[in-house]
């Protein structure tokens, strides 16, 4: 798959150069599209079906330390850390505060552990996109505290952004949902109960 990203702050240059040569390279089915703009509500519905669009006001926050950097792709690595838009910020203690910034937090993992972090921002009232995996999908309810998309599908992730980023209503409702999940759910005092009986029953003792 081929990529093609398009950037700028005027709208009005997407429409007058950017879409005509959009329009050629979307009718080849090997290009990815993507264009990154200043939010303009007509914008999208000019561009060609297929195109990812994504309005400049958004920023993406990654809290922590980079692990395995030779693992990455250092051309994306390099232009993530080059973009205005895109914020770095190393381990933090306080991550509640982090997360009280965030209007939703996005996990698109291709394999995870139980996802502490998905309980942990639905607790502050932040939804959720998760990939469909053990683990993430588990800690939290489709359609009613976030989202879930498909493992590695770009098309799935970026609809699900879109949707949260341009509804502040349904986010605010997940939001709701979420905190409530947590505390009928998730509670420490109902999480540590679960394990006992877990134990007690592996080690055959009465309750």
């Amino acid at each position: 798959m081929k990529r093609l990203c398009f950037v700028t702050t005027v709208s009005m240059t997407v429409r007058a150069f950017v879409i005509p040569v959009i329009r050629y390279f979307s009718e080849m089915t090997d290009w990815e599209i993507t264009v990154i703009c200043n939010d303009d509500p007509t914008l999208e519905q000019d561009l060609p079906t297929g195109t990812h669009y994504f309005p400049m006001q958004n920023r993406l926050l990654l809290i922590g330390s980079i692990e395995n950097r030779d693992t990455l792709d250092e051309k994306l690595l390099r232009d993530a850390e080059n973009d205005p838009h895109v914020l770095f910020h190393e381990y933090v203690d306080d991550i509640e505060r982090y997360y009280a910034a965030m209007d939703v937090l996005v996990l698109p993992s291709y394999r995870e552990g139980f996802g502490n972090i998905i309980i942990e921002a639905q607790a502050m009232g932040v939804p959720v996109i998760v990939t469909d995996i053990p683990g993430p999908i588990d800690a939290m309810k489709p359609m009613e505290t976030g989202l879930s998309v498909p493992v590695a599908d770009i098309d799935a992730l970026s609809t699900a952004m879109n949707t949260l980023a341009k509804d502040s209503a349904l986010r605010s409702e997940l939001g709701r949902h979420g905190r409530k999940l947590v505390e009928e759910q998730f509670d420490q005092k109902i999480l540590l109960d679960h394990f006992l009986q877990e134990r007690k029953l592996l080690l055959n003792m009465p309750d």
